[in-house]
């Protein structure tokens, strides 16, 4: 009886130890907010994330540190996921950028398959081979990005941020600077050639030749290397 006591008592202090960061796509709030709330009453911290849900992961994943051994939370959230009718979950172990998990974090990705997503973006795009500058543009869910670009001063690097609005409707993504600046690309979808052999990538072209910021004149690409 101790010893079932103990048993059940170590795993309620490893739960509530454990912080869950909740990112969602496509589903409805009260959906969200009812997993939030389970999550909760079974002793977890609960963080909701707006960050965008690379689209390389499945539509359910359940993303630790490669260190992570807690089984049990593991087969306790998988369950609930599926309780809710949410697609059945995916483990991943891995660690980069905002998709860092340290010990007793967990990060959970749901991606509504139902939701249409031919008008959203990845999580970046980069420039490829361009001999005008290179750049980096960042997506966020709510409509927000902000370019990066590369100038050189004083004989060395500068990194330059410039924040906009982006819309992405029937292939053409359009990009509006809050300075005013505007462009647009076309998307593409290419096999391209890589150290892993060809790989898919989306690849947008710019429709015209942007005077304004050079780099936009360029294409900008991401490579799926899953």
């Amino acid at each position: 009886m101790l010893k079932i006591l103990f048993i059940t008592l170590s795993f309620l202090l490893t739960a509530c130890s454990t912080q869950v960061h909740l990112i969602t796509e496509g589903y409805s709030t009260n959906k969200v907010n009812l997993l939030k709330q389970q999550l909760i009453e079974k002793g977890y911290r609960v963080k909701v994330l707006n960050i965008t849900i690379p689209v390389e992961f499945p539509n359910s994943v359940i993303a630790i540190n490669p260190s992570y051994q807690n089984f049990s939370a593991i087969n306790e959230l998988s369950l609930l996921l599926e309780s809710l009718a949410f697609s059945t979950a995916v483990e991943r172990r891995f660690g980069q950028g905002h998709h860092f998990y340290t010990a007793n974090n967990i990060g959970l990705y749901l991606r509504n398959p139902e939701v249409n997503s031919a008008n959203s973006m990845p999580p970046y795009l980069r420039t490829q081979y361009c001999k005008k500058g290179d750049a980096n543009l960042e997506f966020r869910k709510n409509g927000e990005f902000t370019l990066e670009t590369e100038s050189y001063v004083n004989d060395d690097y500068v990194l330059d941020t410039l924040p906009g609005k982006w819309w992405l409707a029937n292939r053409v993504l359009t990009l509006t600077l809050d300075n005013g600046t505007t462009a647009k690309f076309i998307k593409d979808q290419q096999q391209v050639e890589t150290y892993q052999g060809m790989k898919p990538a989306d690849v947008f072209l710019p429709s015209k030749e942007n005077a304004e910021l050079k780099q936009l004149s360029c294409k900008f690409i991401i490579i799926y290397m899953g």
